[in-house]
């Protein structure tokens, strides 16, 4: 498994990446490192994915990728904003130079 404390905590203090419309709290003090739910990734029972594959997070945001609050979003639509910030996050990760290629 790919673990990467200093990455995960590169979230604090950043914007949200997930953005739900009428959900996101916009409070940068808020923000984690949103792990997938997705078994390709590396998430598996009592397991979470790879630490590569987080998005930023906002608190709001991340109750609704984890089913904590209902939506009236389909599953297919929670996963297409966790994609969505995913890719959103690894440019800013990569433009901030928290990775470097």
């Amino acid at each position: 498994m790919i673990r990467s404390r200093k990455y995960l905590n590169a979230a604090r203090g950043q914007e949200c990446q997930v953005m739900i419309p009428k959900l996101c709290n916009r409070d940068s003090n808020t923000v984690i490192a949103a792990h997938s739910n997705k078994g390709r990734h590396g998430k598996g029972t009592s397991l979470k994915a790879h630490d590569i594959f987080v998005t930023w997070c906002c608190s709001s945001c991340h109750d609704a990728l984890d089913g904590r609050v209902q939506t009236d979003l389909t599953p297919a639509e929670i996963q297409d904003f966790w994609q969505w910030g995913f890719e959103r996050t690894l440019v800013e990760a990569i433009t901030q130079g928290i990775i470097k290629i």
